[in-house]
């Protein structure tokens, strides 16, 4: 099993996985270990970040429902400055609802700290969070038990995030493509 400080999943873990199953048997996987597995076979199984961003159009999709760098510039209010302290988006599904801060790096990249807040009987425990990209390889990060997650290096080019766990499956695509201006 997959321990809380070893979360980032090893091809050799994978190899063992396959390997020793069947032997030790196996039936149904913990739901983490579940999540991360479907997590790595979605991202395996695609050639193409092209196709991935096909494979998710399947997953339910939630909708944009704030974005702060409208929403409070319409209500009359000052915002924060989104080159310097990020933006706030809220998206809304059937299943869950989905909170981002995202804030821009010296680096040119962005800095994303989210949270899933599923409905029941759906959990946001052990999330698996991908951000899916037009070009390069898509990165993927894990929640905790509380939905939370932080993508370190989003690039401006990021055009949706893929979350899933044993119990949900969600799409949040990016206004802008992720882009803040």
């Amino acid at each position: 099993m997959v321990s809380g400080s070893d979360r980032q999943p090893s091809e050799s873990m994978l190899a063992w996985l396959v390997r020793e199953g069947p032997r030790i048997g196996i039936e149904r996987p913990p739901a983490e270990l579940r999540a991360i597995l479907v997590a790595l076979f979605d991202q395996r199984s695609t050639t193409s970040p092209q196709r991935n961003l096909l494979l998710i159009l399947d997953d339910d999709v939630a909708e944009l429902s704030f974005d702060s760098r409208r929403d409070l510039a319409l209500a009359g209010t000052r915002g924060l400055s989104t080159e310097t302290d990020g933006y706030r988006l809220a998206f809304t599904s059937e299943i869950a609802d989905v909170v981002l801060h995202i804030a821009p790096r010296q680096t040119g990249a962005l800095t994303v700290r989210g949270q899933v807040l599923a409905r029941p009987p759906r959990t946001s425990a052990s999330i698996v969070v991908t951000v899916v990209e037009a070009t390069g390889t898509p990165m993927t990060v894990y929640g905790d038990d509380f939905g939370r997650f932080v993508v370190a290096d989003m690039p401006r080019t990021a055009r949706a995030l893929s979350i899933l766990n044993a119990s949900l499956r969600l799409v949040v695509r990016l206004p802008n493509g992720g882009n803040d201006r």
